[in-house]
């Protein structure tokens, strides 16, 4: 059994799991928010993104454009490549938790390429036009908080999605 150390008192994933879960278990409207935001952020981060690149297009930043499509598809598919040689397990793999979002998936479970995908994009944002960073950040965050709360993904596996992001956005920078 894994202790996880939070503050002076020590936990099993399965009780931090349950702990961090039980609000959401135990209300409906609660879950209802989760849910939303659990399956509809990803549209909303699309539609962002698209009108991100328009904007490049119509604002003749060609060369922004070309960063804020080509860091991102490269990050994407690097980090695809190295999960599947990871091939890390779910945390319902792993423990015997049960997940507010029931799923199949057996690995690939690190790094989280939902925060990934979200995160680059923020920092496309923060690129192209930081209004619209910041808002991405907070759908950022929120999006790594849901993945946790699913049960789908360990923090470690959205904090290291997030520092990718981080670190590869950062490049878009200065290329």
């Amino acid at each position: 059994m894994r202790i996880i150390v939070l503050s002076d008192k020590k936990y099993s994933y399965e009780d931090f799991y349950n702990k961090i879960s039980a609000p959401i278990k135990n209300s409906p409207l609660k879950y209802k928010i989760f849910l939303f935001v659990y399956r509809y952020l990803v549209y909303f981060t699309v539609l962002i993104y698209m009108a991100l690149l328009i904007y490049c297009l119509i604002q003749g930043l060609y060369h922004q454009f070309f960063n804020a499509v080509l860091t991102p598809a490269i990050t994407f598919i690097v980090v695809t490549i190295v999960r599947r040689l990871i091939n890390a397990p779910r945390p319902y793999k792993v423990y015997p938790i049960k997940p507010l979002i029931a799923k199949k998936k057996e690995g690939e479970s690190f790094p989280s390429r939902h925060t990934l995908s979200i995160t680059i994009i923020a920092m496309v944002g923060l690129y192209v036009w930081w209004p619209v960073g910041i808002v991405l950040w907070i759908m950022s965050v929120c999006m790594g908080i849901s993945r946790v709360l699913a049960g789908v993904h360990f923090p470690k596996d959205v904090l290291a999605a997030a520092m990718i992001s981080i670190v590869a956005g950062m490049g878009m920078f200065f290329w």
